[in-house]
């Protein structure tokens, strides 16, 4: 059996990498401003304009064309492997279904 242990700094690297950033994101609440804007292979300007757009709205109700550009972007984050870092802010920016109270 084989067990590996890692320093504070060793896993600090490792969530560095672009596809592990999410963990990082997700599980010790790192900011998205912390993150890079331009990964290791340039995404498309629509991708990264609205990206940005959503950065700037975030908690702002959104309209039915903003919900297409969440839909796009969403949508090429869970296809494109150097996307998927940004997958964990899309869910986030995407509308919840209302929930029904019960009486």
């Amino acid at each position: 059996m084989a067990l590996d242990v890692f320093d504070g700094q060793a896993v600090a690297q490792m969530l560095t990498q672009g596809d592990l950033i999410w963990i990082a994101q997700r599980f010790l609440d790192l900011p998205s401003a912390m993150i890079p804007d331009e990964p290791a292979q340039a995404q498309p300007h629509w991708y990264r304009a609205t990206l940005t757009a959503v950065r700037e709205r975030a908690g702002k109700r959104l309209t039915p064309g903003a919900l297409s550009e969440v839909r796009d972007g969403l949508r090429h984050a869970v296809l494109d492997d150097e996307a998927r870092v940004d997958l964990p802010e899309w869910v986030d920016s995407a509308p919840r279904p209302a929930q029904r109270h019960t009486a």
